[in-house]
């Protein structure tokens, strides 16, 4: 089986999704190059993952991945993952599927929209082990009080009406200083500390027994399935 995978950030989820993927579905191997499955006698589970350097402007590498998709014809799944950032989960795949469907492009592999609510950052702020210790200060508790992620669902969390940063920018903030309080350096460009196989499983453990992190569900939800079928 072979998956097509286009993220958003050249940053964040080009570093954090193969790390989860060699978590979730050990058995792929990443391809540089999608095009070497041209050759037929290339057997196994492959993925090639690319990013498109941010919304809106990965909306014209969703068509240029499934003209190449289509034309290598080896793919059986083309993945698209992105924030939500101040849209709703419709909003955002619905604006995939409308560019898509302005190409005149009949996919030759399941389209799957992963939409990331509001954002990558809102499902690292699902693992609760950050809010175990007995966090103090100014800096973070403004966080806290406002929302506790602790208790609450972080894709669900609003931004205070006094902040000027997008409700996305607000949880990366929120993350950064939670991170910084449990000893750890989080940015976008060095994500290394969500990358583990156990901070991914406190994330599922956290959407199984509670029902949050509704969107990273269906991401993991998805490589169970691709899994079972490989």
């Amino acid at each position: 089986m072979n998956l097509y995978i286009l993220v958003e950030g050249r940053r964040t989820e080009s570093i954090v999704y193969p790390s989860w993927l060699g978590h979730l579905l050990p058995d792929f191997k990443r391809i540089k190059d999608p095009f070497i499955l041209k050759d037929k006698s290339i057997k196994g589970n492959h993925y090639y993952l690319f990013d498109g350097g941010g919304y809106p402007n990965m909306l014209k590498d969703v068509v240029a991945g499934a003209m190449d998709l289509n034309e290598i014809g080896a793919f059986d799944y083309y993945i698209i993952c992105l924030d939500t950032d101040d849209e709703d989960c419709y909003e955002r795949e619905q604006a995939v599927l409308d560019r898509l469907e302005e190409s005149g492009i009949e996919l030759s592999a399941e389209l799957v929209v992963i939409t990331q609510k509001v954002c990558i950052e809102s499902w690292f702020l699902g693992n609760r082990e950050l809010m175990k210790k007995n966090l103090r200060g100014a800096d973070i508790e403004k966080y806290i009080n406002f929302y506790d992620v602790g208790e609450k669902d972080p894709e669900l969390m609003p931004k205070p009406i006094y902040s000027t940063d997008s409700i996305a920018m607000f949880h990366y903030k929120y993350l950064k200083t939670l991170m910084k309080k449990n000893g750890m350096n989080y940015t976008k460009g060095r994500p290394y500390e969500v990358c583990s196989k156990n901070y991914l499983t406190e994330l599922i453990l956290r959407s199984f027994y509670t029902g949050h992190l509704e969107s990273f569900a269906r991401f993991v939800d998805l490589c169970m399935k691709i899994k079972e079928r490989a």
